[in-house]
């Protein structure tokens, strides 16, 4: 029997007509196509939940420092806090933002994670599964299950959409993730197929337009706080199914919207760390990169002298000048060539300027060849 599908659509149709739920004709699909019996296709997932189980408890046990040394100890921290009784949240969503917070601490230290469906989103579908067996006392083998629905949701997002920060914005990283959790979630208590794409749409609507900006350029900050609001919107997603409140939306063109949002998204929304949280000066200050906001003069006049110094000054006020930037600009700007210019100092646009460059003898190749070194340092790291 095909058990392939290709949408939310032919997905609830072969539930329907096979009376099954999502996470065995997906488990059906995998023995199909990858050509292996059922037996292996459990096992792998079964290992695939041992890896996001030891993810999610490691850092409780010894908090983990990351790589870029932004985050770590989180997860410890809110577990004392909850040993306290003195959780806002709740059993359930308590451990689930514990856990996911974890999961990003292993990750951000090289460790070992269960990318669901990338790297930094991996703590979203263990943070919910280990906290609902932990408070439902379900069975490895149900979780097991669950997991394969969370699977069937982020395979339609990557064949149909994206998963990927860079294409569509944290929304299709976490967001795609917390649809993964919601829809194993609402199979987990009871619910029907319809329901978990309900809760998948629901999910990704709740998280329309959210950006990507790691500070760094690194998978930690505010990655990690997004994993932990990421599992709370899948928690009121599948509440919200579950009760028995339609989604009006379909997943599969949720999906698209989510996808067509994310292409509209600017270059720097979209992982470059050039905008949102990654440019606050904070979020720079904490990566030792000092960043000022001004205003620059341009003309075709090279300034060297106090009175023309002045007479800018009073003009526009800016925090410093250069020359032909604004003539390059115009030029690409109609030609519709994207433009930016990269300057470095050289003196304060007075007599002290000539002093240097005439006077001693500046040696313009020495300036030029070390320019272009840091020049090229930055376009490397971007």
């Amino acid at each position: 029997m095909n058990m392939d599908f290709k949408s939310a659509e032919e997905l609830l149709n072969l539930c329907e007509e096979n009376q099954l739920p999502i996470s065995e004709v997906m488990r059906q699909r995998e023995c199909l196509l990858g050509e292996v019996p059922r037996d292996s296709v459990n096992h792998r997932m079964g290992k695939a939940w041992e890896i996001m189980r030891s993810s999610a408890t490691q850092p409780l046990k010894k908090p983990i420092k990351s790589m870029g040394g932004l985050i770590g100890g989180e997860a410890k921290k809110l577990e004392a806090h909850d040993a306290k009784k003195k959780s806002i949240c709740g059993d359930v969503l308590e451990k689930a933002i514990t856990y996911a917070m974890a999961v990003l601490e292993v990750n951000a230290s090289m460790g070992l994670i269960v990318a669901a469906p990338t790297a930094g989103s991996a703590g979203v579908v263990p943070g919910m599964m280990l906290a609902l067996q932990e408070c439902y006392r379900i069975s490895d083998q149900r979780i097991v299950d669950a997991l394969f629905n969370a699977g069937a949701v982020g395979y339609l997002a990557m064949r149909n959409a994206t998963v990927a920060g860079a294409v569509g914005g944290c929304q299709a990283e976490v967001g795609v993730a917390s649809a993964m959790a919601a829809s194993a979630a609402v199979e987990l208590m009871g619910g029907t197929p319809q329901q978990c794409l309900d809760a998948a749409s629901t999910v990704l609507m709740n998280m329309l337009g959210l950006v990507c900006d790691p500070v760094g350029g690194l998978v930690e900050y505010p990655c990690q706080n997004r994993n932990a609001a990421g599992v709370a919107n899948a928690l009121v997603a599948a509440e919200i199914s579950l009760s028995g409140i339609r989604q009006l939306i379909p997943f599969d063109q949720m999906l698209d919207t989510m996808y067509a949002v994310g292409k509209r998204l600017p270059a720097e929304l979209r992982e470059t760390a050039q905008g949102g949280c990654a440019t606050t000066p904070a979020a720079c200050a904490a990566c030792g990169v000092q960043s000022l906001t001004g205003k620059i003069a341009t003309g075709d006049l090279f300034v060297g002298d106090s009175a023309t110094k002045a007479a800018i000054e009073a003009k526009c006020a800016p925090d410093c000048v250069e020359m032909e930037g604004a003539a390059v600009s115009q030029i690409a700007a109609k030609n519709g060539v994207s433009c930016v210019i990269l300057r470095a100092m050289s003196d304060n646009a007075d007599e002290d300027g000539h002093e240097v460059l005439v006077v001693k003898k500046f040696s313009i190749s020495e300036y030029v060849a070390t320019a272009t070194k840091i020049v090229a340092a930055m376009v490397e790291s971007l």
